[in-house]
């Protein structure tokens, strides 16, 4: 009998311990980049303080990644490339350097056309690269339009997607090499695809032109949990709400990176925290040593 009420005991104590593994609280930290476009280093714009650069950049990706280990997805919001043709070697430079970051997928925004197909497919091969807008002129898509990843066990599904705003902003030259789908078709679309996969999360990549575009996404698809966008609308420290969908911007030219930290009851996958940072890369901010170096080399003439 002693043995038996022992045993009974260690089963009672396994499914507790189970009940409360699973109803654990989980946690998501979300690294988000935007609008680069082509900035290796801090402009020297004339300003009071200098911000930017991609060493400082993934000094904060480095730090992130070793404070929440297998916590962290890094995403960008596309025009990773310079806003016209300015310098190709330069820009397969800030493609090479991005690599190095191990982003978890970028949004094709209309400047990473402005150089050709065959530039974006040779320059950004091996990335994750996803849009549900950009397609080829015959029609045919050049990306996936979402990919699902589980962190700390919360299913998170990416989306990417670009306004007919931001494609009218091309030149008539990087016009000729894609087009988009007309954006709310499109999410439509992509959102009856993705709920079909039952993800606890669903992110919204956005390169966006227009004004007010992310509050129309917000209020037509409630499931959308959080748009990424590259519009200075949403370039805020405190967390933009609309309705149950979060937004927020890491601004232009590279010059902050937006980590938001999320947490996640562990039975319902409910967000129940959600806080938001956007880290100015000024002087404070060290510079990552391989990356600086490399950019130093680069612009001696030495960079590969």
């Amino acid at each position: 009998m002693k043995h038996t009420s022992t045993f009974l005991t260690a089963l009672l104590m396994l499914f507790l311990c189970s009940i409360v593994a699973t109803a654990q609280e989980k946690q998501l930290v979300l690294l988000f980049t935007g609008a680069t476009n082509g900035y290796l280093e801090e402009c020297n714009c004339g300003g009071s303080q200098t911000l930017g650069g991609l060493a400082r950049r993934n000094t904060i990706i480095n730090e992130t990644r070793r404070d929440y280990p297998d916590k962290v997805l890094l995403l960008d919001a596309g025009n990773v490339l310079s806003t016209y043709r300015k310098n190709e070697s330069r820009d397969q430079f800030v493609v090479t350097l991005i690599k190095k970051m191990r982003y978890d997928a970028i949004n094709l925004g209309e400047q990473e056309f402005i150089y050709g197909a065959s530039f974006l497919a040779g320059a950004f091969s091996g990335e994750r690269l996803i849009s549900a807008s950009a397609q080829n002129p015959s029609g045919s898509t050049l990306a996936p339009a979402y990919f699902i990843k589980s962190v700390d066990g919360i299913s998170v599904a990416v989306i990417g997607a670009m306004t007919e705003g931001a494609y009218s902003n091309a030149s008539s030259e990087t016009k000729l090499g894609f087009k988009v789908r007309p954006l709310m078709e499109t999410l439509e679309e992509t959102m009856t695809a993705v709920k079909s996969q039952n993800p606890d999360m669903t992110v919204l990549l956005l390169r966006s032109q227009e004004l007010g575009m992310e509050k129309k996404i917000a209020e037509k698809f409630p499931s959308v949990g959080l748009i990424i966008t590259t519009s200075t609308e949403y370039e805020k420290m405190d967390l933009t709400k609309i309705g149950k969908t979060m937004c927020v911007s890491a601004g232009h030219d590279g010059e902050k990176i937006g980590r938001l930290w999320l947490k996640f009851d562990g039975a319902t996958r409910a967000v129940t925290s959600a806080s938001n940072e956007l880290v100015r890369l000024s002087s404070s901010v060290p510079r990552e040593e391989e990356i600086d170096l490399t950019i130093q080399n680069f612009k001696k003439g030495k960079g590969k």
